[in-house]
């Protein structure tokens, strides 16, 4: 991922889904941040977030609170610029409102008299025509349009964006490797939270979350669980956010027949990574499950919620195993013990 288009920009702001707890926006600000200082050491980063104090002390960064449009106003005048990204930002699906926000900043940035560039975004779902003409209307003022897959670009080009001012990259999350991660850490925590037979037999990791409701697809991850274990494997699951997911992880726990584990913790990016690099497979339902043990050089096996999930699974070559509208044990299980 270039970033030369940030070179100029001693300091910046960046925006995105940051100080929520939500690990893989968390594992886009590392890689965003880690991969600036490394470009350009010395650049002065602010972030805006909704908790300034970890994401100051966590990134070794200034923060701004996203919710203070003063704070917002005075962050953007002192900068050279704003990078908005990554994450899913530029979406109705979670309401007009949130689209509405992150447009809004970038307004600021204009009213600030600073650029701001679109940072390896995944685009969409945008539904609504008010949310496709803010988007269009907002973005034809970028200095750069960078997007994290072909869909993505697609989505703006039929937004009414030139096709020629927008650039396919990758996740910024896909730029980390299993340098970032420490394997001692790794198994401390996983023996911690109860895994069993670490070196002696393989670990499977399972990531889910909550989605509008539906609980069919749970008990399909439940019965592919209980193979796994009865065929040898330690299972364990890994709330992405927290805690919210644990209240997930442990539902489909009490649906096992068959012991599993829970990491019933917050986990900092570089310690989730280490967990990662020690399993040997991953089924994630949440998107950067599925970044970061691609990352770490994990096989992974997906469950579609999102077209980004299917997106991502495209760019590795790969299809979900199943999807939570339509959740099929017997396809999961047969995609899962296809990795043993």
């Amino acid at each position: 991922m270039s970033l030369r288009r940030y070179e100029s920009v001693k300091k910046c702001v960046i925006s995105g889904y940051y100080g929520f707890g939500n690990l893989g926006d968390e594992a886009i600000l590392f890689a965003l941040v880690r991969a600036l200082r490394s470009s350009f050491p010395g650049t002065d980063i602010t972030v805006l977030s909704g908790n300034c104090e970890h994401t100051a002390s966590s990134y070794g960064v200034k923060a701004a609170d996203r919710w203070n449009p003063v704070a917002v106003w005075r962050a953007l005048r002192a900068s050279d610029g704003l990078i908005s990204g990554g994450g899913s930002l530029l979406q109705d699906v979670t309401g007009l409102g949130s689209l509405c926000y992150y447009l809004g900043v970038m307004w600021l940035a204009i009213l600030a008299g600073r650029p701001f560039w679109i940072h390896a975004q995944g685009i969409g779902p945008v539904r609504s025509s008010l949310g496709r003409l803010l988007v269009r209307l907002t973005l034809r003022r970028a200095r750069g349009i960078s997007v994290r897959d072909p869909e993505s670009k697609e989505e703006l080009v039929a937004m009414g964006l030139a096709p020629e001012l927008i650039e396919v990259t990758v996740d910024p999350v896909l730029t980390l490797d299993r340098e970032v991660a420490d394997l001692q850490m790794g198994r401390r925590i996983l023996e911690r939270w109860g895994v069993k037979g670490l070196g002696e037999q393989k670990i499977v990791g399972i990531s889910v979350r909550e989605w509008r409701g539906l609980t069919a697809y749970r008990l399909a991850v439940a019965e592919a669980a209980d193979r796994l274990v009865e065929s040898g494997c330690s299972v364990v699951f890994l709330p992405f956010q927290y805690e919210s997911d644990v209240a997930v992880c442990r539902d489909i726990i009490r649906m096992m027949n068959r012991p599993s584990s829970v990491v019933d913790e917050p986990l900092s990016v570089v310690e989730m990574a280490s967990v990662i690099a020690c399993l040997d497979l991953v089924i994630g339902m949440r998107l950067h499950a599925l970044i970061l043990g691609h990352a770490m050089g994990v096989p992974v096996v997906g469950i579609s919620y999102d077209p980004k999930i299917d997106r991502f699974l495209a760019s590795v070559g790969k299809e979900p195993a199943m999807s939570v509208e339509q959740p099929d044990g017997e396809v999961l299980i047969e995609a899962v013990l296809s990795h043993r």
